[in-house]
């Protein structure tokens, strides 16, 4: 490469550059293919001042190197160029659709128009207070036992054993006699603290939630207690 021709090239690049920088604000395109333009220029620079008569083999490597570089972007300088213009055209149907998207919406038409429907809460705050009035009903009940039992590390089980045990029903006209039915036996210790409990429910009369104003009996029975007996319709 004669000096002619690289001063020519570096007259060039500097007037582009002057030109660019005279401009409007460069847009990032713009902006990445000045500084391109600056580094090739300074690597030009560089190889004319060291392809001078050489003093060393230090310049010698030198001015090899920049070549090489010089060589590489110019094989990869049109890859980027393509990618650059890709990501611009990308940046620009972004912008442009930042600037057509709706400002402000309804959001009320905006369900509207995707059908949705309001959730109906009533069903949903009547199980909640069913489970509130439950949660309440058995913690009230548990504190006799708890007092009674003494005993911290299961007497909550415990009563819920009690709470979810089977039983038979002994039908009155005027009371119903709860007889429940344990799945495992309590020791005899357990079942004289249950008594007086039990003995303490019966005592505020509780009623049969079923208009017919029958008294609940409760009490705990035994399996012995029970007689299977059959009756043929005959």
């Amino acid at each position: 490469m004669g000096l002619l021709e690289q001063d020519g090239q570096r007259a060039g690049a500097a007037a582009e550059v002057e030109h660019r920088l005279a401009g409007p604000q460069p847009h990032l395109v713009d902006q990445l293919l000045l500084e391109r333009a600056l580094a090739h220029g300074q690597r030009q620079q560089r190889i004319v001042a060291l392809e001078a008569p050489p003093e060393g083999d230090g310049v010698s490597k030198e001015l090899a190197r920049l070549r090489h570089r010089q060589r590489r972007w110019k094989d990869t300088g049109s890859a980027r160029q393509e990618q650059i213009q890709k990501l611009s055209r990308e940046l620009a149907e972004l912008e442009s659709k930042v600037q057509n998207a709706q400002q402000t919406e309804s959001r009320l038409e905006r369900l509207i128009e995707e059908k949705m429907v309001r959730l109906d809460p009533e069903k949903k705050r009547l199980m909640d207070g069913l489970r509130v009035i439950a949660r309440n009903a058995f913690y009230q009940a548990l504190q006799p036992f708890k007092k009674a039992y003494n005993n911290y590390r299961d007497d909550h089980d415990q009563f819920r054993q009690l709470t979810q045990a089977s039983g038979v029903l002994e039908v009155g006209t005027k009371q119903i006699v709860v007889h429940l039915m344990p799945r495992v036996n309590y020791p005899p210790q357990l079942r004289r603290i249950l008594g007086p409990v039990l003995e303490g429910v019966n005592a505020q009369r509780p009623v049969l939630p079923d208009g017919s104003s029958r008294s609940l009996k409760l009490r705990l029975a035994r399996r012995s207690e029970m007689k299977l007996s059959i009756q043929p319709n005959d």
